[in-house]
């Protein structure tokens, strides 16, 4: 981070050489707190209630109905809070770890 801006927050510069891409097949994108309708729609395999909130068929993994297909945050529980996001993800992380060890 560089100098701060007139607000008084650091302002970000860019480093050279800095960047880099992954590939992969798909990429949600995870800003705001609701489910995006997109998800759903594009997705059918997805199981979802009502608000558009994925369910689980194991939620002590994060698994969802669909297979290989992970999920956390408030795609699952709703608007919660940075915490509960972190928790969704490391148990999704972990459920993970167990499919890929298997």
């Amino acid at each position: 981070l560089g100098e701060p801006d007139e607000k008084g927050r650091p302002r970000p510069v860019k480093v050279e050489g800095a960047s880099f891409e992954i590939e992969c097949d798909t990429v949600l994108v995870a800003i705001g707190n609701g489910s995006n309708p997109l998800i759903s729609n594009t997705t059918p395999e997805l199981s979802v209630d009502k608000k558009g909130h994925i369910l689980l068929e194991d939620a002590a993994a994060n698994k969802t109905f669909m297979e290989k297909v992970y999920a956390g945050g408030d795609i699952v529980l709703g608007a919660a809070t940075v915490i509960l996001a972190m928790g969704e993800g490391r148990r999704a992380a972990a459920g993970i770890n167990e499919f890929l060890k298997k």
